[in-house]
C-alpha cells in the first residue's frame, strides 16, 4: 500500500508542477489578449455602425431602443461571464480533484477498516474495550439500519 501512496502523490505532484503553471500561463494570455479582442471588437462594431449609417436606413424608434437593450443586456452577460471565469475554474478543478481522490481515500478505508478499527480499540484501556466494542456494536446497528430503512 506504501508503494501505491507513493505512486498516487507522485502522480499529483507531477500534476501540480506541471499543469497550475499551464493554466496560469493560458488564463494569463487570455486576460493579456482580452483588451486586443475587445478593442476588436469595437472596431467590427464601429464598422457595422457605419455601414448602417451609409444605408441610411430608419429603424422605428422602438426597434432601434430594442437593438440598443440588447447590446446592453449582451455586454453585462459577457462581463458577468468573465467575473465568474476564476470561482469557475477554481470549482471544476476541484471537483475534478474530489472525483479523482474520493475513489481512491475509499478504497483504502475499506481496505484497512479492520486496522483503524483495531487501532481506535488501543486508544482506551484494556479494560474498558468490551464495552466500547458494544456501545460501537449498538451505534452501528442503528445507523445500519437507519440508513437500510
Amino acid at each position: 500500500t506504501l508503494f501505491a501512496y507513493l505512486i498516487f502523490l507522485s502522480v499529483v505532484a507531477i500534476i501540480l508542477v506541471f499543469g497550475i503553471p499551464v493554466m496560469v500561463q493560458q488564463i494569463r494570455g487570455f486576460i493579456e489578449g482580452l483588451p486586443f479582442h475587445l478593442a476588436r471588437a469595437r472596431e467590427i462594431g464601429a464598422a457595422l455602425g457605419e455601414q448602417y449609417l451609409r444605408m441610411q436606413l430608419q429603424l422605428p424608434p422602438a426597434l432601434e431602443n430594442v437593438v440598443e437593450s440588447a447590446i446592453s443586456e449582451f455586454q453585462a452577460f459577457a462581463l458577468s461571464i468573465l467575473r465568474r471565469a476564476p470561482v469557475a475554474t477554481i470549482s471544476l478543478i476541484s471537483a475534478i480533484a474530489t472525483f479523482i481522490l474520493a475513489p481512491i481515500v475509499a478504497f483504502y478505508l475499506l481496505k484497512d477498516l479492520k486496522r483503524i478499527g483495531a487501532f481506535f480499540l488501543e486508544v482506551f484501556p484494556e479494560s474498558r474495550r468490551e464495552t466500547v466494542t458494544s456501545v460501537i456494536s449498538i451505534i452501528n446497528r442503528a445507523v445500519g439500519g437507519f440508513v437500510r430503512g
